[in-house]
């Protein structure tokens, strides 16, 4: 974190980074979570017994006696899908209800933003119409303006 700003170059890449550090970076780690994690094998919150110390050697009776019991996989897909669910108040990137900055250039600014955003969310649109499994966790709808948990 730096101690002081000497330019409006190096204060305009610092917030830059906080802003995508909120926004599109945590939707790219959190969005994904339950997809992910909900099929408990693909990353177990526990693990039964020790990992095993000769390769090759492990039998699929050994793998599930290893995984989660039922009581923990229900709760890791209970936490996941709570951390997944889209909060109720959601605020999209680029959706700025307060009227904090009200200046034209500023307005025109965040105007041409929230344009881009629609243009991006269109192509990953266009590129999920034929896909059977969708991508949709950084369509900019489902990137939230910053963290809310």
């Amino acid at each position: 974190f730096p101690t002081s700003f000497q330019t409006k170059k190096d204060l305009c890449k610092f917030l830059t980074m906080v802003i995508y550090t909120c926004s599109a970076q945590h939707a790219a780690l959190n969005n994904g979570q339950y997809g992910w994690g909900s099929w408990v094998p693909n990353s177990p919150c526990s693990m039964r017994k020790p990992p095993p110390t000769v390769k090759g050697k492990v039998t699929m009776e050994y793998i599930m006696e290893s995984l989660p019991n039922v009581h923990q996989s229900c709760f890791q897909v209970a936490i996941l899908w709570i951390l997944n669910h889209t909060p109720w108040e959601m605020r999209q990137l680029g959706d700025y209800k307060e009227k904090h900055f009200t200046e034209d250039k500023v307005q025109r600014i965040i105007g041409e933003f929230q344009d881009e955003l629609k243009e991006i969310d269109r192509l990953i649109q266009e590129r999920n119409a034929n896909l059977v499994l969708k991508y949709d966790d950084l369509r900019p709808k489902n990137i939230e303006n910053s963290i809310s948990i």
